[in-house]
């Protein structure tokens, strides 16, 4: 098919056309022509509207595609054509499938069920054995079979030694350790961001502080090291601080943050919604501000949308109840 995409700003800062406002020609999947003004043939769908927009296909690097093991919430199938549909042409695929990808097998489960597909899916392995924050996982050969990065997804790594081992490790081939930042013994099953919101709504909350003790951590354990961490979920203003004077001092830190943390605040749950109770919880507005800050300053490095089907049985039940 012959696609004419007409009045397009083009965003790539690789090309010469980034920046302008440009007609885009794609014949058979492949871009042929880009200029000011091109006419359209028979036989040639042509696109166009108001504030039309081109980049080169997008990176997610945090989803959940659920497989294997909970393939009633979502398959690798279906995630890759949700991902292209949103104009991701990769994502990097969490560790938390049932089993874990913990092992050179699991990666290249990943990897054999998505060779020549729609989308590039980058598998992340586990950092600890079976994400049970015990043992260091067979890291380097799980890079050896494709993936790109360690973690324990969202159970956060309470063990400092175990991470600290890991960081030393991964420094032998290259690898990337990426943290979910949350002390358990604080957020202690709580529903949502600790504040106003949660006392007048009579929820238990999660104190900003089980976030920032961790990204706290997490940043000396990298300094001690002189290892690179991605600490991911980052979700409240103290934490971009964090980040931010970290990265002045020269440390190997980067970061990211969910959509959902820089376009709703808590008070989004005011109806007891469970579609909102989300992990890392929405934070304040004061949070959102910050968040954006960091975005544009380049203290965090990207936003991933943390995409994490679940099926209506997790969500339907008391807010108590309701996955996150």
């Amino acid at each position: 098919m012959n696609i004419l995409i007409k009045s397009a700003f083009i965003i790539d800062s690789d090309s010469p056309h980034n920046g302008k406002v440009m007609d885009v020609l794609i014949e058979n999947g492949i871009i042929r022509s880009i200029k000011n003004k091109i006419s359209s043939e028979k036989n040639v769908k042509v696109i166009e509207g108001n504030n039309l927009h081109v980049s080169c296909g997008w990176v997610d690097m945090q989803v959940s595609f659920c497989d294997p093991g909970f393939e009633h919430k979502e398959d690798i199938e279906s995630g890759m054509k949700a991902a292209a549909s949103g104009g991701f042409t990769g994502v990097a695929m969490v560790s938390s499938t049932n089993p874990t990808i913990h092992s050179k097998a699991e990666v290249l489960y990943v990897k054999n069920k998505t060779a020549d597909s729609i989308i590039d899916v980058y598998p992340i392995g586990t950092l600890s054995y079976k994400q049970e924050g015990e043992d260091i996982s067979e890291m380097y050969d799980m890079q050896q079979a494709g993936a790109v990065a360690f973690s324990d997804d969202k159970k956060p790594i309470k063990n400092a030694g175990l991470l600290m081992r890991a960081l030393l490790y991964s420094q032998n081939f290259n690898g990337l350790i990426i943290t979910h930042c949350d002390e358990k013994s604080i957020s202690n099953d709580g529903n949502m961001n600790e504040g106003i919101t949660s006392t007048s709504l009579g929820l238990k909350g999660i104190p900003a502080l089980a976030e920032e003790l961790m990204v706290n951590r997490n940043i000396f354990l990298s300094e001690y090291t002189n290892a690179p961490i991605h600490l991911a979920n980052v979700s409240t203003k103290k934490s971009v601080e964090l980040i931010r004077d970290a990265k002045e001092k020269g440390l190997k830190i980067t970061a990211s943050v969910n959509a959902y943390n820089i376009a709703l605040d808590d008070s989004s749950l005011k109806g007891f919604d469970s579609n909102y109770k989300l992990n890392p919880p929405l934070r304040t507005k004061e949070d959102i501000e910050a968040l954006k800050k960091g975005i544009s300053d380049g203290t965090i490095d990207a936003i991933s949308s943390d995409h994490r089907p679940q099926d209506i049985e997790s969500k339907d039940v008391e807010f108590d109840h309701a996955s996150n």
